[in-house]
């Protein structure tokens, strides 16, 4: 045998060495999917700002998964601590609004499967809505007949409804203003009427701010002038005009279903959630509508308040839980139970009311918004009280 073909190769020890890196590599993630799996198997929930009731209900919707064990935690109001939150849960039910912006840039990407069902307007990648409520413009079905009023006109042509109306009832517009979240919810729509999707986010983005609320007044909102001041005479002259009941600002649900019960207001203004509570016989002489807009050539959205769904970490098992809470059956059994809003295009809703809330989102460019105590004010309940203070002083003021 000759001295060269007793010479070992080169390649065969690079060969070896390469080999010996693959099967480490190889075992190194085989072992990485075996313990994500082992982890995997329990999903941490937590539970936020929802009434216990909807929390059970959700609760109820945990899709049947062998050998994976879910864990539900309720949160207390003064319990939440954002900085921890992801650390400790997988999945995190609660009202979209400023926790769930806080979390927007450490929460899972919500896969296209997932997002599919929706319609585009409701497709957030970071908090999901599974269910929909709605701060709504409701109508006297009889007065808006006796006047040929087109329920979903514009804002002006809506004025014009109630200066008119003042023949008909003894209060035009009406609304459970007493309560600090609908009042606010009410200058709102009104900021979005106005100045549509972007202008709404500046409002919002300036009452984040705490500041004196002359100087709020007076902020700008868009680059056509548009301030909360503007639109605080708007709704100042409602009652100066007649055009509402004097003391609406201070109005309650009794207040409220006292005047429908009798036929004496022509629209007011409410949550879905609320003209859930107000009896059959009432409610069936009214129509809802979303809340009229001003400029049309920007986009829209409505107030429409949605639970959500925040993926906090990797686990696959907890998108199996929003992938099964997003399915046909499920969206109907949540919208029946509730009767609120389903966001899957194809669900049927527990009644009209509730389908028309999700053509309205699915309509607007916007979708569906939060309202401004959930948009800013969400774990700061006294910031609310506050401001809707400052704007029934305003309102009081001749």
């Amino acid at each position: 045998m000759s001295r060269k073909s007793r010479k070992q190769s080169p390649v065969i020890p690079i060969i070896v060495i390469f080999s010996v890196i693959l099967i480490i590599s190889a075992s190194l993630v085989t072992r990485a999917v075996i313990n994500k799996k082992l982890r995997d198997r329990t999903v941490k929930v937590a539970f936020f700002g929802l009434s216990d009731d909807l929390c059970k209900l959700i609760e109820s919707k945990t899709p049947l998964l062998e050998e994976v064990k879910f864990t539900f935690d309720i949160i207390p109001e003064k319990g939440l601590e954002l900085s921890i939150l992801k650390d400790k849960y997988d999945v995190l039910f609660t009202w979209k609004g400023s926790v769930t912006s806080a979390l927007s840039t450490a929460a899972q990407t919500i896969p296209d499967k997932v997002l599919v069902s929706a319609p585009t307007s409701l497709r957030d990648k970071k908090a999901m809505p599974i269910l929909l409520d709605h701060y709504e413009m409701t109508f006297s079905k009889s007065v808006a007949t006796a006047l040929d009023y087109n329920i979903g006109s514009n804002l002006p042509t809506f004025i014009n409804y109630l200066e008119s109306s003042k023949k008909k009832v003894f209060s035009p517009f009406f609304a459970n203003g007493g309560e600090d979240r609908t009042l606010l919810a009410l200058v709102g729509s009104l900021v979005e009427a106005y100045g549509g999707v972007e202008a709404y986010k500046v409002f919002i983005n300036e009452i984040k701010k705490n500041q004196d609320f002359e100087t709020l007044l007076d902020a700008p909102l868009n680059a056509k002038g548009l301030t909360l001041r503007k639109v605080m005479i708007q709704l100042k002259s409602f009652s100066e005009q007649g055009l509402a009941h004097p003391q609406w600002f201070a109005g309650r649900k009794n207040d409220l279903v006292y005047f429908a019960q009798d036929n004496q207001i022509g629209a007011f203004f409410t949550s879905l959630s609320v003209h859930r509570t107000i009896p059959y016989n009432i409610i069936k002489n009214f129509e809802s509508s979303y809340f009229p807009f001003v400029d049309y050539s920007v986009p829209h959205g409505i107030l429409a308040p949605a639970v959500t769904c925040v993926l906090l970490s990797d686990n696959s098992n907890g998108e199996k839980y929003l992938q099964n809470l997003m399915s046909v059956e499920v969206q109907e059994d949540l919208s029946n139970a509730t009767m609120l809003a389903p966001v899957h295009y194809r669900a049927q809703a527990y009644d009209r009311q509730a389908d028309d809330v999700r053509y309205w989102a699915a309509s607007c460019a916007g979708g569906a918004l939060p309202d401004p105590a959930l948009a800013a004010f969400q774990t700061n309940n006294n910031a609310i009280g506050v401001l809707a203070s400052d704007i029934r002083e305003f309102l009081r003021q001749r």
